[in-house]
């Protein structure tokens, strides 16, 4: 097991609070800790981004939740202006239908290495997770949160644990940093070779993703949610099963060979997955993917999520994903 993220929930954009966070999260030299993190609210009216941006330039080593917008709000076409640093992330709230077209324009100048760290955000309010990059800092105070990697725990019953014992280091770099303690967002991500794609394999006898997978997928998120509840976990964010394909080895070759197609990602949205994420898709279905989500949204009432990298056909290389394969309608 080791702490995908730690993150720091920044309520404020005050340069002096946010460079102790940075500081503090610096000090820390743990191995088990794979990512360090600082997360902003949303975007004020009266905050100009290009000097908060600057920030990150200074922190190399933080990833940072810089920009989080309504996507009526004007600046969020200058999205692809901020998003000029390796480690800062961006998120737009969508609510309305009719935005597809704007965050079409918006994902046609991102770029592939821009939108791998931008998302759409499908809820009636921006969240507050350690996942980027739409987990944002809209809290009251600072606050810190934290993500794990346990795919291969959970693979062999261990998840309650795991789960505590990721708790139980959470709690004390809050301490340590000086911040209240909000909880874990306990989504089962992969990484590479630590596939859900894997296990969801596994656990069914059958490819991804074949038919009865659905009932698959559902039972590993209620585990998830039992485990976290006999953990005495706080579940924040989005809690369920991720299926990032171009971070899960498994999910990458299924979408190669065409059997992992974008509606059989749609139809698990709809039960117990928080979205699309890390799928290459043609530059023309950014529109009709944000009506179907949103949709998926009405009907689920929880937060869904949706990182997409835009082509004009075929696959794309990323810096920190290789191969990012085109996945099919």
């Amino acid at each position: 097991m080791r702490l995908r993220a730690l993150v720091v929930h920044s309520p404020t954009f005050e340069r002096e609070k946010l460079e102790q966070f940075a500081s503090k999260l610096e000090e820390i030299k743990d191995e088990n800790v794979w990512t360090k993190r600082i997360t902003l609210p949303p975007t004020p009216r009266d905050v100009p981004l290009d000097k908060v941006v600057e920030l990150a330039d200074e922190h190399k080593e933080i990833l940072w939740g810089m920009v989080h917008l309504p996507a009526k709000d004007p600046r969020t076409e200058k999205i692809p202006e901020y998003l000029s640093g390796d480690n800062v992330y961006a998120s737009v709230l969508v609510k309305d239908p009719d935005q597809g077209e704007l965050v079409k324009k918006v994902y046609s100048e991102l770029g592939p290495e821009k939108a791998s760290r931008f998302s759409l955000t499908f809820n009636d309010y921006f969240v507050v997770s350690p996942y980027f990059p739409s987990g944002t800092g809209d809290v009251a105070v600072p606050s810190l949160s934290a993500s794990l990697l346990y795919v291969e725990e959970f693979r062999s019953g261990n998840e309650v644990r795991t789960l505590a014992r990721a708790d139980e280091i959470a709690r004390i770099y809050a301490k340590q940093i000086g911040v209240k303690y909000l909880g874990l967002d306990v989504s089962l991500s992969p990484w590479r070779s630590e596939s859900v794609g894997s296990l969801i394999e596994s656990m069914s006898g059958k490819r991804v993703f074949d038919i009865s997978q659905i009932s698959v997928v559902h039972g590993i998120n209620q585990r998830v949610f039992r485990a976290s509840v006999i953990a005495k976990v706080n579940a924040i964010g989005f809690s369920e099963l991720m299926l990032p394909v171009a971070e899960d080895e498994v999910l990458t070759q299924r979408a190669s060979e065409g059997s992992l197609r974008l509606r059989d990602l749609i139809t698990m949205s709809f039960v117990c997955v928080a979205g699309l994420d890390m799928v290459a898709v043609r530059e023309d279905l950014v529109s009709p993917l944000v009506r179907d989500m949103l949709a998926v949204y009405y009907v689920k009432r929880r937060p869904v999520g949706m990182r997409v990298i835009p082509t004009q056909g075929g696959d794309v290389v990323l810096k920190n994903f290789g191969r990012v394969v085109e996945t099919q309608p």
